[in-house]
């Protein structure tokens, strides 16, 4: 019999389990060079005592794998390794492939696992919006804003998730947020979907993107294309030297070293907050006309940073009256970026009541932004009722 208690693959209870055998092998990485290292494998062929099925577990410790205090020993300080744990059979897709993965997340999206194995359903759907806001602020960093719906809205302006999986997120986090705050119960197939679409959201994060970034950097494939189409080769890599002088370039006398600067540190997705005002004078200038669709759609990829730019000189009580087109161009720009611009909505329903020339382009802005400006609107609308209803004394 085992030592410790397993949660048996089949029936989900976690019980001791009958060792009916272990096999240990190790296996060299890359052989005959200066990173040859080795892995340890370790496999149990384990009994459920309750349901009598078969599981195998898969033991894995890599070089580079976590080391955690254990205790002191006189003056020296004693560390275990954790090896990861993984159930070959019957299959459990829980991120034991993931290297890239936390142990935070794997752990917390393996408690949505388990309740749904002990037929919690409604844990499992909670535990699976928790793994979502590990993705957003363990894996990718994304501290702020604060609230998961616009983390996961940074998740797609920084270029993680495109607008299906952004759409596969949040309606990952209004399911959770419904077993949450409603008395919902959510069915074995509807937990089913939810943790597949969980699994596929993360494993696309850590593993398909990171893997197709390497593949699409790939040098002969970037030549074979320069070559072929004749088209911009996507800027991925900048050297020290370059960054120096591409930062130079942009204080340049000079406009067109300053623009060309621009371009392509927003196409490297390098200094974005230093470059963004230089592309909004880019965007509003007649004579670059033919690059407005272009840069327009750097400030869809980078909107976040784009809209507070904006925003700052929305609000910006220095400006004089003849300074004012520089107003209406920042108004012009989030009407023309449409829903990305949805963090701006107070600003504009502001100056909607200022009922100026401002105002006239906010309100266009506005209605571009559709349903999510709209409650904002009407509440600035009631309080203009009220106010008229019942003046002050």
């Amino acid at each position: 019999m085992t030592d410790k208690t397993f949660r048996c693959g089949h029936c989900g209870n976690t019980t001791v389990m009958q060792k009916i055998g272990v096999n240990r092998y190790i296996r060299t990485i890359d052989k005959g060079t200066p990173d040859q290292s080795q892995v340890e494998y370790e496999w149990y062929v384990l009994v459920c005592c309750t349901c009598e099925e078969v599981n195998l577990i898969e033991y894995s410790i890599w070089p580079d794998q976590e080391k955690k205090y254990k205790f002191s020993y006189g003056d020296e300080d004693i560390y275990e390794i954790e090896p990861d744990e993984k159930y070959l059979y019957p299959s459990s897709n829980n991120f034991t492939h993931l290297k890239e993965a936390s142990t935070i997340l794997k752990r917390t999206y393996q408690e949505a696992l388990n309740c749904f194995q002990s037929g919690l359903y409604t844990s499992s759907v909670i535990m699976c919006r928790k793994t979502v806001e590990c993705l957003c602020i363990i894996e990718l960093d994304i501290q702020e804003p604060e609230k998961l719906f616009h983390k996961i809205q940074r998740m797609r302006d920084d270029g993680w998730i495109d607008e299906m999986l952004y759409d596969w997120a949040i309606i990952l986090k209004q399911f959770g947020d419904i077993a949450v705050h409603q008395y919902k119960t959510f069915t074995k197939d509807e937990a089913q979907d939810i943790l597949d679409f969980t699994y596929a959201l993360v494993e696309y994060c850590l593993d398909f993107k990171l893997k197709f970034h390497k593949l699409k950097n790939n040098i002969k494939i970037k030549k074979r294309k320069f070559q072929e189409s004749g088209e911009d080769v996507e800027i991925n890599t900048l050297s020290d030297s370059e960054l120096e002088y591409l930062d130079k370039m942009l204080s340049d006398s000079n406009k067109l070293f300053c623009y060309y600067a621009a371009i392509t540190l927003v196409k490297a997705n390098i200094k974005i907050e230093k470059i963004v005002p230089i592309l909004i004078e880019i965007y509003n200038k007649k004579e670059f006309e033919y690059m407005k669709k272009d840069i327009l759609n750097y400030f869809k990829n980078i909107s976040s940073v784009v809209v507070l730019e904006l925003i700052k000189l929305l609000k910006d009580s220095s400006i004089t009256n003849d300074q004012r087109k520089i107003q209406i161009m920042a108004v012009t720009i989030l009407e023309d970026m449409g829903t990305d611009a949805q963090q701006a909505i107070p600003v504009l329903v502001n100056a909607l009541i200022a009922n100026s020339d401002i105002g006239i382009k906010a309100t266009n802005s506005l209605i571009k932004l559709g349903g999510d400006a709209v409650s904002s609107v009407i509440k600035i609308y009631e309080e203009k009722l009220n106010s008229v209803a019942n003046p002050p004394l």
